[in-house]
């Protein structure tokens, strides 16, 4: 199944394998029971990794490690839990780490979430801005009000991208608050509100009670639905800036998928000034940088998307120049910061 030697022949108590996976940069760790052996991954630059592999009997012991770590129930094995553990990884630096469990036909399947506060709040530049990109971004989140919106597949770094934006905000002069699913990275000096939707907090009805608040900027975790879209419009449109993610392919897509939702294109583009899309690309030597596009929604933007039923790259260029995802991805492949595969792996032509 892996032909490197594996990090780890056995496993003493988990806090090993978990700093090990912190030292490594890995993003999450995957404990998953089969009917043969146990297998542990992590996962390191957007790709799984083997670190452990075992007999079955290794299960027990490390999934009651981890269930009492972040204190969810050891003896419940039929439904998925939820939980959280603080984790130090040196003196006054602790990892947040979010736990999942789900049951499995070989037993509990356990994946943690490793986020480092520290690892999330990044200058525009670091993240892989290009200097026309970090200007157009800076530029938008500085108004008073006004729709941001970042849109990308799961694990694209949109999360990362809104913390440092927040962190770029965070001034005494400013209220901030944020809805999240859950609160992943706590900031100093900003309201973090989790969803809660056993008791019915879902983002909507947080939203509306958030904007009684006297916020400046409101960060919206995800827009999943009509009504937190139209809430969030309503936000931006009366002096607040609000900044989102969506789930989207490319910057277009978004004002595509939010039509979907029902929102009419005018409504949208009423408030809407930014929508950023992007990628992560792994990098020549270790890590990944983000690739982006930024489309400013200009006076001949908004008459593009308004006379426009579809929506096309080759015509939007005509009207608003701009570097696309994929152009982004090749010049950085030009750089050699990346490889040619990996461009083609991650961003396609549009």
């Amino acid at each position: 199944m892996n032909p490197e030697p594996l990090p780890f022949t056995e496993i003493v108590h988990i806090s090993v394998v978990i700093l090990y996976a912190y030292e490594q940069k890995a993003s999450d760790l995957h404990f998953e029971p089969g009917e043969t052996n146990y297998h542990i991954r992590m996962r390191q630059d957007g790709m799984l990794r083997s670190i452990f592999l075992g007999a079955p009997h290794h299960a027990s012991r490390i999934n009651t490690q981890l269930k009492v770590m972040a204190e969810l129930d050891i003896a419940e094995q039929r439904v998925p839990q939820d939980g959280r553990i603080s984790f130090a990884v040196k003196a006054a630096h602790l990892l947040n780490i979010r736990v999942s469990t789900c049951p499995t036909a070989h037993g509990e399947k356990i994946v943690l979430r490793l986020l480092d506060p520290k690892a999330h709040i990044h200058t525009f530049t670091e993240l892989g801005f290009q200097e026309s990109q970090r200007d157009q971004f800076t530029q938008a989140i500085e108004q008073p009000n006004g729709l941001i919106l970042v849109t990308g597949p799961a694990g694209s770094g949109k999360s990362t991208t809104l913390y440092s934006a927040l962190n770029a905000l965070n001034k005494n002069t400013r209220n901030i608050a944020t809805i999240e699913d859950p609160v992943e990275i706590t900031l100093p000096g900003i309201n973090q509100v989790p969803v809660f939707a056993k008791l019915n907090l879902t983002f909507a009805r947080i939203l509306r009670s958030l904007i009684r608040q006297d916020p400046d900027v409101i960060m919206i975790g995800e827009i999943r639905d009509r009504e937190t879209a139209e809430i969030a419009i309503q936000a931006a449109q009366t002096g607040h800036l609000v900044l989102s993610t969506l789930h989207a392919s490319s910057a277009l897509e978004a004002v595509n998928r939010l039509a979907h939702m029902g929102i009419a294109r005018y409504e949208l583009l009423s408030a809407l000034h930014l929508v950023v899309a992007q990628r992560l690309l792994r990098t020549g030597q270790a890590g990944r940088t983000g690739v982006f596009e930024c489309l400013p929604i200009t006076p001949a933007v908004k008459r593009y998307i308004l006379t426009h039923e579809y929506l096309s790259y080759a015509e939007l260029q005509a009207v608003e120049p701009m570097v696309t995802l994929r152009a982004a991805a090749l010049h950085k492949a030009q750089q050699n910061i990346v490889s040619l595969a990996e461009v083609n792996r991650v961003v396609r032509e549009v």
